[in-house]
Formats: C-alpha cells, structure tokens, sequence
C-alpha cells in the first residue's frame, strides 16, 4: 500500500466469483437486465477493476446466460432456462 487511506476502497475483480453473483441475481428474475443495471447492482459496493466491455464478454462465453445483442452497450442479458425433461 503505497497510500495511507482512511477507508480501504473494495475492488471488484472480474472473476468466476462475480460471474456467480451476477447468476444469482439474474435467475429469480423474468426480465432481461442490460449491462448497465447489472453493474449498478454488482458494483455498488466499490471499485470496478475491469471494463463493461470485458464484462459482457465473460457473460457470452459462460453457457448460463441468454445475451439479447451483439454489443455491450445495448445487450440485455438474462439466465437461460432450463426445461424440464419429461419422462413418461
């Protein structure tokens, strides 16, 4: 630590952690969420050390999410939805 803080700020990392929280946050709900929302929600509670762009790829290359749009700014994300196998 080269500076003497008075509070420590929280860094959020991208990591396989936050990919979980953001999981978690997105199942309960129907709706599609932007990117925008998402890290309102994740990131409220310090620093982003990452951008929203590496963000959403790391969202489009784990197979939970459903990605509406090709470009960051403009994706809605939600969780896919599993279906239910029937077995008669």
């Amino acid at each position: 630590n080269d500076f003497n803080w008075v509070v420590k700020p929280n860094v959020i990392r991208l990591n396989q952690a936050l990919i979980d929280h953001i999981y978690q946050y997105l199942r309960p709900k129907r709706k599609a969420r932007s990117l925008s929302e998402l890290i309102s929600e994740v990131c409220s509670q310090g620093y982003q050390a990452f951008t929203n762009q590496a963000l959403f790829q790391a969202l489009h290359q784990d197979g939970r999410f459903h990605m509406q749009g090709q470009i960051a700014t403009s994706a809605e994300i939600s969780v896919k939805r599993r279906r239910k196998s029937r077995t008669t």
